[in-house]
């Protein structure tokens, strides 16, 4: 039969603060090699233990650790999103134990307040300047958003604010829908009041949207234009605070937020991206409107007005007959899908391919003709001089050998003729020791 072990049961913020209180008081209590270490675990297991859930000192230490690895990833995590969400336990057992600065608190974070969930969410906005040093931190600024009794009027008028609820906040939908009347009219009609409305204070915005005019987006693209060769230099926030102090009354709203003047120019720089691409699409702009169904078809035009600030499309006259409602009229999906049927999108892409995109195709395979050529004639190159340095060390490695032999038959001449003159030193010298002997015989005789 198996054995499960019987899994403990959570510590509770009781003993949390438990924890937290003792370290304060006895620091040994992270120390393994003080004396005192087993005593002092005993006596906290029992102040533990009298507060919830019991363990042993053992498993309150693995506690403890498993703790302090939980809080300090949660503290990372939230200044890398953004998002204060740390308890006033977890925030002194981290100055505690040292892995958060006891001074140090960034003013950009969101605080989550997840205990008092009955209070209403008090929105304020932080207009404090960053300071110098943290100039160059290109991250987006997180601000606490309010809701004031303006922001409130401003979201009922509904007249120049677009409804981005579905966008932020997906519980809260709205369905618009067109009754068209028997004079052609349009009337654009809207659920009653439903307002944005934080249903907690976890919920946030980052980087909330501001209204820019046309001018001040001029002022911003003329500003570039005379700027081009010097784009974001030396640093992006230099360049960008440049452009507040030109222009006081865009940085007197903005409040000295560079990022806020970056996050513009990126959002540009896609709507192009988009505009350019939708001008590229096969279907072109002067296209009529075609049906939004298959019995009632809609003639649509593009009204006359300044093309370079206003995107395609976006003053198109519609005028539907009578007895139709379209619901979440979505102009994306309009585009795509309605304007021209699939079939004929497939043949005119099949028919008509770009002249571009050809140039591009030979451009790309010269240059891989060419990138071909160059490898083969590295890699001809590189064998001919291999084999170079092959045959010129092999020919080296020869006359080496024939230079050893030379002087080996040398060293042995040398031995040899050393060998006979002292062969002839020792045959002369027997020659002289025989002559004294002899003349030494013959003087006694």
């Amino acid at each position: 039969m198996k054995k499960y072990r019987k899994r403990a049961c959570r510590s509770t913020r009781d003993q949390h603060s438990a924890f937290v209180e003792y370290i304060e008081k006895r620091p040994c209590v992270l120390d393994p090699t003080h004396s005192a270490y087993e005593r002092v675990w005993d006596e906290l297991t029992t102040i533990l233990n009298a507060r919830g859930p019991r363990r042993t000192s053992d498993q309150w230490q693995t506690n403890l650790r498993d703790w302090r690895y939980a809080t300090a990833f949660k503290y990372k995590r939230a200044k890398k999103m953004g998002i204060w969400n740390l308890t006033e336990v977890e925030e002194k057992f981290l100055k505690i134990t040292g892995r958060m600065p006891r001074d140090s608190k960034d003013k950009n974070l969101v605080i989550l307040s997840s205990d008092d969930d009955t209070q209403p969410p008090k929105l304020e906005l932080s207009t404090e300047v960053e300071d110098e040093e943290e100039v160059g931190d290109e991250t987006p600024v997180l601000m606490e958003v309010t809701q004031s009794p303006q922001r409130e009027e401003f979201e009922e008028s509904g007249a120049e604010n677009p409804d981005i609820s579905s966008v932020w906040f997906p519980e809260n939908k709205k369905e618009i829908m067109i009754d068209v009347t028997e004079e052609g009219e349009d009337v654009l009609k809207q659920p009653q009041s439903q307002k944005q409305v934080l249903t907690s204070p976890k919920q946030f915005i980052c980087n909330p949207m501001r209204k820019w005019t046309e001018q001040e987006v001029s002022c911003l693209i003329s500003y570039i234009k005379s700027t081009l060769w010097d784009f974001e230099k030396p640093k992006p926030d230099v360049y960008y605070r440049r452009f507040l102090s030109m222009y006081p009354s865009i940085s007197f709203d903005v409040g000295m937020k560079w990022s806020i003047v970056k996050g513009k120019i990126t959002f540009l720089r896609q709507q192009y991206g988009q505009a350019k691409a939708w001008l590229k699409g096969t279907f072109g702009m002067d296209l009529p409107f075609k049906s939004l169904s298959v019995k009632a078809q809609v003639p649509g035009k593009i009204a006359d007005g300044d093309s370079n600030s206003k995107m395609p499309g976006s003053d198109l006259k519609i005028t539907l007959p009578p007895q139709i409602t379209v619901r979440n009229l979505k102009t994306k999906q309009v585009l795509s899908k309605s304007l021209i049927p699939s079939s004929s999108r497939t043949e005119i892409l099949q028919e008509s391919p770009s002249n571009a995109s050809k140039e591009l195709q030979e451009e790309k395979l010269d240059l891989e003709i060419r990138r071909f050529e160059l490898e083969k004639r590295r890699y001809e190159h590189e064998k001919y001089m291999n084999r170079q340095r092959f045959l010129f060390e092999s020919d080296m490695r020869k006359k080496e050998q024939e230079l050893r032999k030379l002087e080996l038959e040398n060293e042995r001449l040398e031995v040899e003729k050393m060998v006979e003159i002292e062969r002839l030193r020792l045959r002369q010298e027997e020659r002289v020791e025989r002559f004294k002997i002899e003349m030494e015989y013959e003087l006694k005789e």
